[in-house]
Parts: structure tokens; sequence; C-alpha cells
């Protein structure tokens, strides 16, 4: 048809179902009020596998095949399409071979041309390959994380910094789980070493002034013991700039923190060591012509004293005497140091022969201050200068009876130990391990640091040269052997000795001591009485003869003596009236102990003393004070007789 002359345009007639089927992207058209499928295009149900349910107008559909995790939302969101509300929803959804795939869903009211109620008009676009894409990098990025050595997290940044998040591989560098740190705002700060705590807190400033900081501290592993962490933090900024969180990266740096640490131990040894050498040439270059200064000054000191009659210019005298001789005890000290005097070396059983020396300590201690010895017998040897031994044990008693200002209580322990593995000081192997702890006011860690160094004291001037404890360290590690110190301000402090155990010599013994299991009883004798002059007295006297004596001050000591070496004595003279207990109270003691044990008993008091009775009593025999040194000496050959 032709209007003026111009050609009439004629519009197509458009088949919406055919342009509908082949359109390339998946379209669907829903029931608003049932959410069934009313019609579908080819490209939908190649996407969904030709599913049958896609065609039969099934309102079950996306119940059926809706992933259960992402139905109720997308059911929610469909609901609001109705509402006139466009939508676009990621799901999902099972095909015809139960795969699920990721769908993109555009959404919308479609009005019909026949003006019938309106339907959902929906698109769906596969991002299967995406998401699959994106699940693989994901869990590529968890291998990569959990297989490293760093452990991830991120925390909030207020008080205790609680974690957020924390990757799984805290568990293999801990031995905690995640949830422990996420379940728990103070767990991170509650796991810190006590001693580390305060500077990282103090430190954590930097952070928030820098937008990064890292320290190293010492954390507590699950199973108790403690990891040295090198921890770096940055801060995380939202889109304004302001701080979201902190993120941070944990690695495990113990085994070269030990390592820096041993190196740093290792040439403080080595220093100690050179000082030590050092004052020993000097000590060793100085000591014959100052011992023979020393000489002639105490030589001259003396004539003076002999010739001089008064009072005022012999205290004078007397102090000249004084410090003359603690000069002589200083050189003695400087030349131990040096290792330059000889030594008397002898292999012996400190279980055997430390309630001698205890003895000779409470003789020249304060009776405020009581010493107690604990150890269950045992046959190893230490090689060792007995003198040394007690020069190590005056040392260490002076400095406990300064700490507990000469009134406490001392406590000594022999044990064996065995190190499987070398430490900073001590070779691997077995050792005898002699514990001397007190009660006194205790050390700060600085001074616990220097306390074994060369003229390093806390006392006052005049009252110490800071040898003694130096000249113990320099002894012990003569022999190979080691000391070290643990103690807090008020908690006491405790010496630690550990003497090698002379292996070859110990073996020997044993097998003698299988040989002949017979031995002579009367080796070794208890001497026990309250009187320190008493006791001394009568351990010279008896020493005279060919036997050894150990003295207790009372009945509990000797108790101890014989508790911890039950058949090291052979006979035991107590006094009968004693502070603590009666001396045939205390023989019921001992004898339950080791039934074997020989009793005599000392007192001043013969009325009421039935010797029959006593001997039902396990006391072989009763000595009267005062008694002579012959009627002694008799008394204890007539035992050895019988």
């Amino acid at each position: 048809m032709h209007i003026n002359g111009s050609k009439e345009l004629v519009k197509p007639m458009l088949d919406y179902e055919k342009l509908l089927q082949q359109l390339p992207h998946a379209i669907c058209l829903l029931d608003p009020a049932t959410l069934a499928i009313v019609n579908i295009n080819h490209t939908g149900k190649v996407l969904l596998g030709n599913n049958q349910d896609t065609s039969s107008k099934n309102s079950d559909f996306w119940l059926k095949y809706l992933h259960p995790d992402d139905a109720p939302n997308v059911l929610a969101q469909l609901q609001q399409v109705s509402e006139q509300q466009d939508q676009t929803i990621e799901f999902r959804l099972g095909s015809i071979k139960r795969k699920f795939l990721w769908l993109q869903m555009h959404a919308q009211i479609f009005q019909t041309t026949d003006n019938s109620e309106p339907l959902i008009l929906a698109t769906l676009i596969d991002l299967s390959d995406t998401y699959n894409q994106m699940q693989t990098a994901q869990q590529n990025l968890v291998e990569l994380v959990e297989n490293s050595a760093t452990v991830v997290y991120r925390c909030e940044p207020s008080d205790t910094f609680p974690a957020t998040f924390i990757s799984h591989n805290v568990t293999r560098q801990l031995g905690y789980q995640p949830e422990d740190f996420i379940n728990n705002p103070n767990f991170w700060a509650s796991n810190i070493h006590p001693d580390d705590r305060e500077e990282i807190f103090n430190n954590l400033g930097q952070l928030f002034e820098h937008g990064f900081h890292s320290h190293e501290y010492r954390f507590q592993h699950s199973q108790g013991h403690y990891v040295w962490m090198h921890d770096e933090l940055r801060l995380s900024y939202d889109a304004n700039g302001e701080v979201k969180d902190i993120v941070g990266n944990w690695l495990d740096i113990t085994q070269s923190k030990e390592l820096e640490l041993s190196k740093i131990a290792a040439e403080k040894k080595y220093q100690h060591a050179k000082k030590m050498q050092a004052i020993g040439t000097l000590a060793g270059g100085i000591a014959h012509e100052f011992n023979n200064l020393l000489g002639i000054i105490m030589g001259y000191t003396d004539l003076l004293k002999a010739i001089t009659q008064l009072e005022k210019e012999q205290s004078y005298l007397e102090q000249i005497s004084n410090a003359t001789y603690r000069a002589k005890t200083l050189v003695e000290q400087m030349l131990a140091l040096g290792h330059r005097s000889s030594k008397n070396l002898q292999a012996i059983n400190l279980w055997r022969q430390l309630p001698e020396e205890l003895a000779f300590l409470q003789d020249i201690t304060a009776n405020s201050i009581d010493i107690n010895f604990n150890g269950s017998i045992d046959p190893s040897l230490v090689t060792i200068d007995l003198q040394e031994l007690r020069q190590i044990l005056i040392n260490l008693m002076q400095n406990a009876s300064y700490a507990m200002e000469h009134h406490g209580q001392v406590n000594i322990t022999l044990s064996k130990k065995f190190l499987s593995t070398a430490s900073k000081s001590l070779a691997a192997g077995n050792y005898v391990c002699l514990e001397f702890s007190d009660n006194g006011h205790g050390m700060s860690k600085d001074v616990c640091a220097r306390i074994f160094e060369p003229f390093f004291t806390t006392k006052s001037v005049g009252e110490g040269t800071g040898m003694g404890l130096a000249v113990a360290y320099s002894i012990m590690q003569s022999y190979g052997g080691g000391i070290s110190v643990s103690s807090d301000l008020n908690q006491g402090a405790c010496f630690k000795l550990f003497f090698p155990i002379n292996e070859a010599q110990t073996e020997a013994i044993e097998k003698f001591s299988l040989a002949t299991k017979s031995i002579n009883k009367t080796l070794q004798i208890l001497f026990v009485d309250d009187e320190p002059l008493y006791c001394r007295l009568m351990k010279a006297i008896i020493e005279k003869t060919k036997y050894q004596v150990t003295t207790a001050k009372n009945a509990t000591q000797a108790i101890s003596f014989v508790r911890n070496n039950p058949n090291s004595f052979g006979l035991i003279i107590t006094d009968q009236l004693m502070p603590d207990m009666l001396g045939t109270e205390m023989a019921k003691i001992l004898l339950e102990i080791n039934p074997e044990l020989n009793i005599i008993l000392a007192t001043g008091y013969s009325k009421g003393i039935d010797k029959h009775a006593l001997k039902s009593q396990g006391i072989q025999s009763v000595l009267l004070k005062p008694f002579s040194e012959s009627q002694l000496l008799e008394e204890i050959e007539n035992f050895i007789a019988t």
C-alpha cells in the first residue's frame, strides 16, 4: 500500500515463544503464587540437565532441587519479587545429575500481553566455573597456610587483643585449637610468660604509632612448657582510614633462640673463666711475697702483744692480728680461684661423709640455726678434696647465716641425678646433687646473676670480701661439676652442687661390698650431746684412736643422721637429758630404724638407772658423767670385744 508516494512500514508479527527458546541465556517464567515453572527455554533446560520437572509446572521444584542451606533465602527473595521488588540471588541448585550448580538469578515481575496475571521473569547465569576456581584457590591458600611454619591471625585492637581468627596450624605449633583463642578474649595475654608480659604490652604502643611492630616472647604450650615466638603485627584499615583490626603472624623460633642464648651463656662462661684465670695468675704471682709480709706483720704483732701490758694497746694489737688473719684467708681464697694449691683427691661417699661435715658446721654456726640433712643412702662415689668440700660448705653456710640474720633453718639434701643431655655448664652423665637451701631474705634476679663473680658482695664494707661463693664456683668447676642458685626476694635461696660420679671407683666399691659383707661395725661412732664444746672434746678424744666420729647436737639431728644412713653407725653414745627428748626415747626410735644398732647411754644421774631394764630396751651400757678419757675408751673397747 502506498500513501503519498511512500511505502507503508508493516510491523512483523513476533513469535515470542520462538524468541524465548532461541535466546542464549537460560530464562524461565514462574508462577508468583506457587513459584512453579510456567515456561523455560531450551538453554535453561540444557543448563538444568533437561530435567523433566522443569516442564511439569511442579510447584515443588525449588524445594526439591535447591541446596538445603540456600533454600530458605531463595524462597524468601522470590516472594519479594512478587511484591514488585527485583532481586539478584546466588544459590546452589541440583541438576538431573545431582551435581550442584552455582547459579545467579535476576528475577523481576513480567506482565503478559493478554493482561492475565503477571509472572516472574527469571534469568539464570551459570557461575559454577567461577565458584569452582574460587574454591580451588581458597583450598590452595588454606593448604599453603596450614602447611606453613607461620601461624596467621586477626585480632581486635583493644585491651587484651582478643583473636577473631587464627589458622589451624596453631594446633601443630602450640597444641591448642583455634577455638581456644577465639572463644576466650584473654587467652593470648594470659599465656604469655609472666616475665615477658609487661614489656610486650608496653611496646605495643609502637604498633599504633607506626602501623606495624614485631617482638619476641615466650608463649605457653598446651603441654605446659614455653615456646619462643616471633610475632609480627600490622594494622588493617577500613575505607574511612579507621583502624579495623590487627593482622599478624607467629613463627616458632625456639631452636634459634636457644642457640642464641647458649652462645651468650658460653661467652659469659668464657669471660668468667678468663677472669678466674687472671685472678689466679695474679694471686700466684704475689702470694709468696705477700704471705712473707703477712708473716712478718703477724710475728712482730705477737711479740708486741707479749711485752705490752696495757689493755688499750693490747686491743689495738688484737685488731691488727684480726686484719692480718683476714688478709691471709683472702690470699688462700684467691689461690683457690686459680687452682694453684695442691689437692688431696679422694673417692668418697657423700652420704657417709656429710653427717661428719655437718656436725663440724653446726659447731661453728650459731645455735639459733638448725641444720637438717635428708637423703637415702647410695653407694655412688665422687672424687674430691675433703678440705675443699669443707671450704665449700663453710662458704655456703656463711652466706646462708648472713641471709637469715643468724637465725633460721638450713636444709641439705643429697640425691643422684642423671643428665641425658649436656646443659650449658655440665656434660651428660651421672651426678650426685647436693641441695643447700635456707629460709633467708633471698636475692633478686640481678644479684643471682652475679653471685659467683669474684669480689661481688651485697654485704657492707668490712663484712665480706665477695670471694666465698666465687671460690665454691671455682672448686666445683675444677672437678668437672657445677653450682647453680635459684632464689626470689623473701623466699630464701637454694644452691645446687653437681659432683660427677666416679663410675670406676663406685663399681669397684660395690663389687668389694658384695665380696665382703661383714664389715667392722665400730668404724663409725655417733656421739649425741646438746653441749657443742662437750661434743668437740669427745670427738677429739675418740679420734685419737682408729675410730671415726660424727657428732649430733640433739636427738632430732641424730635421728635424721641414722634415718638417712641406717647402716653407717656401729655405735651410738648419747646423753640422757637433752632439750628435745630423753636419750632413752631417742634410742627407741633409732632401734626401730635399725634394730642392730648398739647404744651406750651417758648420764650424770645414777639414781633410778636400771641397767638390766635398759638392756631389755636395747641399750648395751651406761656411762656415768663425768667420765675420764680412759673410761670412755675402755667402754668402747669392751663393746668391740663383745
